[in-house]
C-alpha cells in the first residue's frame, strides 16, 4: 500500500525544539500518577514488551496509559499506536477522547492532526 493512501488518525507534525522536549518531559512528570513512575521508568529501559496494570476506577491507570502513547508518540516520530478495547462501539467516547485529553493535559494538542476515521 502506497505511504500516502495510509489513514492516518493521529499525527505528530515535526518541528520541535531541545527546550520544547524539556518543557514536554516536565509536565508529563508532573501529571503521571506516583504509583506509575516506576511504571514509565521501566518503560523507558524497554524493560517488558507487555505490561499488566491493576487498579479500579479512578487509579489513573488510563490517563497514565494515554500520557505513556502520547509520550513515546512525541520521542519517536515514526512510532505508531494501537489501542484496542474490548467494546469497540465506544472507541470515539473513551480511547479517543482519553489520547486527545492527553495530549491537551501535556499541552501538545496543537502540535498532533487529529481526525476521525470515516468508517
Amino acid at each position: 500500500m502506497p505511504e500516502e493512501s495510509v489513514l492516518r488518525f493521529l499525527a505528530r507534525k515535526p518541528e520541535r525544539d531541545a527546550q520544547a522536549d524539556a518543557d514536554f518531559a516536565e509536565r508529563f512528570y508532573k501529571n503521571i500518577g506516583a504509583a506509575f513512575r516506576a511504571v514509565d521508568a521501566d518503560i523507558e529501559k524497554d524493560g517488558h514488551s507487555e505490561y499488566l496494570l491493576k487498579g479500579g476506577r479512578g487509579s489513573l491507570k488510563s490517563s497514565f496509559i494515554s500520557m505513556e502513547i502520547v509520550k513515546l508518540l512525541y520521542q519517536d516520530p515514526k512510532a505508531n499506536a494501537l489501542v484496542l478495547r474490548k467494546v469497540a462501539a465506544t472507541m470515539r467516547d473513551t480511547v479517543f477522547e482519553q489520547i486527545l485529553w492527553a495530549l491537551d493535559t501535556l499541552k501538545v494538542y496543537d502540535e498532533w492532526e487529529c481526525t476521525v476515521s470515516p468508517m
